[in-house]
């Protein structure tokens, strides 16, 4: 067994899994999934796919690595690049069936890159494995990011806390690991049974959160309202993991 590589979970992360009842390992494989090479060279809109790749693009931006890039074969780098451009330029036709056209593309692309950076397995702990799809590495190793750093900055990103706050606020900022994580509250990704049943802990949170925003309705200072906040979720963190 491969060794754990030692990938850090935030707390904020933590319990906004837990309050949906998902499990870590499971969004985070839904986020990889939906990283998509073809959306980063398309304007076009995927629901999932927009955002996780958008994710990996913010980071980049604001981590700019100017290693060399992993190409072994640039003229044949170029030529696919090219190809992706085509296929998204094309009218007519859905994004997803754009999308799907640039597959095989993406498969051969993957295929010829020097691996630097990245393996198809990634490991949260020895029994927890993450599989890696060729457009997660791709722009992994074209970005000269590590997968550990794009997963930890996609969680370092969620926070129900500041997304509670920020909405009383009406402070919203562009955020699209955090659009991404709504969407797998809404059922993005997941094929198993998902019913929820509320115990006695889950009913606490649910009615102490219908009126925890009017009691904070007066408190107009960002900082100071998503402390509070933080201290709501995590006492009921603590009582939801107890109920498990």
């Amino acid at each position: 067994m491969e060794q754990s590589q030692g990938i850090t979970m935030p707390l904020d992360f933590k319990i906004a899994c837990v309050i949906y009842h998902l499990k870590p390992e499971k969004v985070l494989q839904t986020f990889i999934n939906h990283v998509s090479f073809f959306m980063s060279l398309s304007t076009d809109y995927l629901r999932g796919f927009r955002e996780a790749t958008n994710t990996l693009a913010e980071f980049s931006f604001e981590n700019i690595n100017y290693s060399a890039s992993p190409a072994e074969n640039r003229d044949f780098t170029i030529k696919c690049v090219r190809n992706v451009i085509e296929i998204s330029k094309r009218n007519g036709i859905s994004a997803e069936k754009k999308r799907k056209k640039c597959i095989p593309i993406v498969r051969q692309l993957n295929l010829s890159l020097n691996h630097q950076i990245t393996k198809p397995k990634f490991y949260l702990d020895e029994n927890t494995v993450l599989e890696l799809c060729d457009d997660f590495r791709i722009r992994c190793e074209m970005l000269q990011h590590t997968p550990k750093e794009f997963l930890e900055y996609f969680m370092s990103k969620i926070s129900l806390a500041d997304r509670d706050a920020r909405i009383a606020l009406n402070k919203i900022n562009e955020n699209p690991a955090l659009a991404f994580f709504e969407l797998v509250t809404l059922g993005l990704g997941r094929n198993e049974d998902t019913t929820i049943v509320n115990g006695e802990a889950q009913q606490d949170f649910i009615d102490e959160y219908q009126t925890i925003k009017y009691e904070l309705f007066i408190v107009r200072d960002l900082e100071e309202h998503r402390a509070l906040m933080k201290q709501f979720y995590l006492k009921h963190y603590q009582e939801l993991i107890k109920a498990i």
